[in-house]
């Protein structure tokens, strides 16, 4: 039982020392809608399967089915050789503040040639993105 403990409280020692991945947003497109960003430093990649964070900033607040947000941050996983995707969580902000996280229905969808979610799987498995912009988003 106390080898259990110690364990438990090593491991979650570990945990909490390792460093976090740090958020290094790219901007991968700019439309009327608003600006579609990448965060290059927390992409992670095991084998042909990618995860990846995808960030929307509104040009003006979004209200669908709740409160309003600006920004929306999703959580991707995809497949590089099959060119799909999944949905793993979108995060609703308005200007950062005031969270609403939830979990779409787990469908792997296709990328089709040419959009913009092609590109964004693209870059993710190759490791090659654009340069930094000037100023980043925050989350």
């Amino acid at each position: 039982m106390i080898r259990t403990i110690l364990f438990c409280a090593g491991a979650a020692l570990l945990t909490a020392a390792a460093p976090a991945a740090a958020e290094d947003w790219r901007l991968v497109n700019r439309s009327e809608r608003g600006l579609d960003y990448l965060d290059a430093g927390r992409v992670t990649r095991r084998g042909e399967q990618v995860r990846f964070w995808h960030q929307i900033r509104y040009g003006e607040p979004q209200i669908d089915n709740g409160p309003a947000y600006n920004l929306m941050t999703v959580n991707i996983r995809a497949s590089c050789r099959a060119r799909t995707y999944r949905v793993v969580e979108m995060i609703a902000s308005l200007d950062g503040a005031n969270e609403d996280r939830f979990r779409p229905p787990a469908d792997d969808l296709t990328a089709p040639e040419g959009s913009l979610m092609a590109d964004f799987i693209t870059m993710a498995c190759s490791g090659q993105y654009p340069q930094p912009p000037e100023a980043a988003p925050t989350t």
